[in-house]
């Protein structure tokens, strides 16, 4: 029997397929579950690394009453087919069956009329949140699709939360080049533990930082002449933005030094390059 067209042929029936989307400029580790069937493990809780889940259903679904358990999860029901998309697609299955060459023309009418069928359908979330289910389902791929759902369930858990989540997360991108092992997360306890390797891995690099300094130091003298001042405005800015109390001041201050995460990404590496100095420096 020929296969009828189905926007989420890529995805496993029932099972998590792992997605990541970026927001905003971190990225985080999702599911997609596209299923044909009422789970209640499909509105559970989600996991330690799991940030976001998508559930699809593959028809039309009554989605219980506050049974979603986490904010983070969206659930895709489409609206009921009317007959003529029923119809539709059973003649496409039975004329490629009869046929050779593919149908392209009648798939991508078919696979129009099931993105329709979600377009005006619904998007179930515990917060309620508004999302255009036209918007999102006149998007050209999946990827465009579940990045909208995605950001929009991210968006209500790490900007509007009420543990600090958010402001955390919006320092990631400048912190993972502190220390790389940074990670995004909603659990306070671990995010506390997070700012805690922050600012240790700050305190490691301020007196890195001073020890480049008494390096370029005993180089110039042996060579006779000072440090570039590029070298010494690099080591600055790492220098003031080293000194930060909390993961808050830390934030400021790399705003305040730096325009985007790849100009601290330029400092970090001149500083890695300039520790190599110390290896030989004592020896002048």
């Amino acid at each position: 029997m020929a296969e009828q067209p189905n926007l989420f042929s890529d995805f496993p029936l029932r099972e998590p397929k792992p997605w990541k989307v970026v927001f905003p400029g971190i990225e985080y580790s999702g599911e997609i579950i596209v299923t044909d069937r009422w789970e209640e493990r499909l509105v559970e809780e989600l996991g330690k690394d799991v940030h976001f889940r998508i559930v699809v259903f593959t028809k039309y679904q009554r989605i219980p009453p506050q049974a979603i358990q986490d904010r983070r999860i969206a659930i895709c029901v489409p609206a009921a087919p009317i007959e003529r998309v029923k119809e539709k697609r059973e003649a496409y299955r039975t004329r490629k069956e009869q046929v050779d060459k593919p149908l392209a023309k009648e798939k991508e009418r078919l696979l129009r009329e099931q993105a329709l069928l979600y377009g005006a359908g619904s998007i179930h979330t515990r917060g309620g949140l508004a999302i255009d289910t036209r918007e999102v389902f006149s998007a050209a791929s999946n990827e465009e699709r579940f990045s909208l759902i995605a950001s929009a369930l991210l968006a209500d858990v790490y900007v509007t939360s009420p543990y600090g989540e958010s402001q955390w997360n919006t320092a990631l991108p400048f912190a993972r080049l502190i220390e790389e092992n940074l990670r995004a997360s909603t659990d306070p306890d671990e995010i506390e533990g997070q700012k805690g390797l922050l600012l240790e891995k700050l305190a490691e690099l301020e007196e890195g930082v001073k020890g480049v300094k008494g390096s370029l130091e005993i180089l110039s003298a042996g060579l006779g002449m000072p440090p570039e001042e590029a070298v010494l405005d690099g080591l600055g800015r790492l220098s003031r933005i080293a000194q930060s109390k909390g993961h808050l001041d830390f934030y400021a201050a790399a705003q305040d030094e730096y325009s985007a995460p790849p100009a601290l990404e330029e400092d970090i590496s001149l500083y890695r390059r300039m520790c190599q100095l110390e290896n030989f420096t004592p020896e002048m």
